[in-house]
Order: C-alpha cells, then sequence, then structure tokens
C-alpha cells in the first residue's frame, strides 16, 4: 500500500497472531511529517515520531511476551497522513475490499508534549470516534495508568482515526493535550525530540498494551 505525490512512500503493517481468525484489533500512528515551507528541515519529532515511537514500543513488548492472543493484532504505520489521511484511507480500503474484519483501532497522534511538565493528562477525543469504544479507553487510563482524563474535540477529521470510523468501524483516539492547546512546535524546524516527555510517552504506550491485550483477549 504505497501513496503517491513527488515521492512514493508505503504504509507499513506489522500482524501478530496472523493466523487468527477473528475481528482485529488495530493499532496505528502516522510515520509522516510536514512542513510550513517546502525545503525546511522538518524532523517532526512530536507529529508524529512520537506515536510512531509509541506504537513500536507496543509492537516490542507485545513480540517479546508469550501472550496468547484470541485476535490477531495489526499495527500499523501510516503514510501520508498529512496529505489528507491519505494512507490509512488506502490502508482501510485494503481491508474492506479484503474482508478482513476490525474489532477496534486506535490512533496514536502525538504522544509525548506536554504544556506542563508535570500534567499527565490524557486527552479522550469525542468527535469522529466511538462513543464507546472512547468510554472502554477512559476506563483503561484510569484503571491500568491512573491519570487524569479530560476530553476534545477536533472539528474535523484530524487523524488517521477518522479513515477508520467513516468505514463504520470503532475507533478511538487519545491525544497528548487538547485540540486547543497543542504542541505549538509541530510543523516547524522546533519540532524535536528535547520538548517530549518520556513519562508521557510511557503512559501512551501502556494505554496502547492495556488497549491490545484487553481487546486481543475478549
Amino acid at each position: 500500500m504505497t501513496s503517491g505525490g513527488r515521492y512514493r512512500q508505503p504504509s507499513l503493517v506489522t500482524v501478530i497472531g496472523k493466523d487468527i481468525q477473528a475481528p482485529a484489533v488495530i493499532l496505528g500512528a502516522h510515520m509522516d511529517t510536514l512542513g510550513e515551507h517546502e525545503h525546511e528541515r522538518m524532523p517532526g519529532a512530536g507529529d508524529d515520531g512520537s506515536g510512531s515511537a509509541t506504537a513500536m514500543e507496543v509492537a516490542r513488548v507485545l513480540l517479546a511476551s508469550d501472550f496468547k492472543l484470541q485476535r490477531p493484532i495489526y499495527i500499523i504505520w501510516y503514510a501520508a497522513e498529512e496529505q489528507g489521511l491519505v494512507g490509512s484511507q488506502q490502508v482501510v480500503r485494503y481491508f474492506l475490499n479484503h474482508a478482513i474484519p476490525v474489532h477496534a483501532a486506535i490512533q496514536f497522534d502525538m504522544t509525548g508534549f506536554r504544556n506542563q511538565p508535570e500534567d499527565k493528562t490524557i486527552w479522550v477525543f469525542k468527535d469522529y470516534t466511538d462513543k464507546e469504544l472512547s468510554a472502554f479507553m477512559t476506563k483503561l487510563i484510569q484503571v491500568y495508568i491512573n491519570v487524569p482524563v479530560a476530553y476534545s474535540k477536533c472539528g474535523y477529521g484530524c487523524s488517521d482515526h477518522a479513515s477508520w470510523t467513516e468505514a463504520g468501524i470503532p475507533a478511538a483516539f487519545p491525544c497528548e493535550t487538547s485540540f486547543e492547546a497543542h504542541n505549538p512546535y509541530i510543523h516547524t524546524p522546533s519540532d524535536t525530540l528535547d520538548l517530549l516527555n518520556l513519562e508521557h510517552m510511557t503512559n501512551f504506550t501502556r494505554l496502547g498494551l492495556a488497549f491490545a491485550i484487553e481487546l486481543a483477549a475478549a
């Protein structure tokens, strides 16, 4: 699954438990970045290197465990999110065309920035997401991570979860901040690793693991 444009960028998909015949659990992040000007440096550490790293760490822990799955887990790094959710739309279309059933999806887009270093709040987005799945995710945060939960809205399909929602598949979107108070350095040369909070990223990794294990065991 390759997204077009001036250069071809594939979405990357790995499957844990690929031989299990049951609706899948999807964990995703987007691996592209965006700058304000065409030729400027675009490190993209927060948007969305942080989410991509979260998904990668979830994959590492799951692969190193002896957890017995009842559902397959797909971990996906989407291409061309910044171009209008292009990669995730292609991935969703592939799933639909190949009749791959999906139980639930979660998107990790920006998981490491805090406006205040001591603020551990995880934000749950309420639009372009599934109400019941978002409530379930909120319980996971409260039980497994024990940090404050707050709610926000984008007002539009702001990340790849929206592609699953559009296809009628339950999706959830946790984020590092509210939409209004998002990382001000994204899409600039200043979106660098030193601005990220490793405790925040660890908490999102724990959330990803809880989401995958709770749903893949159901």
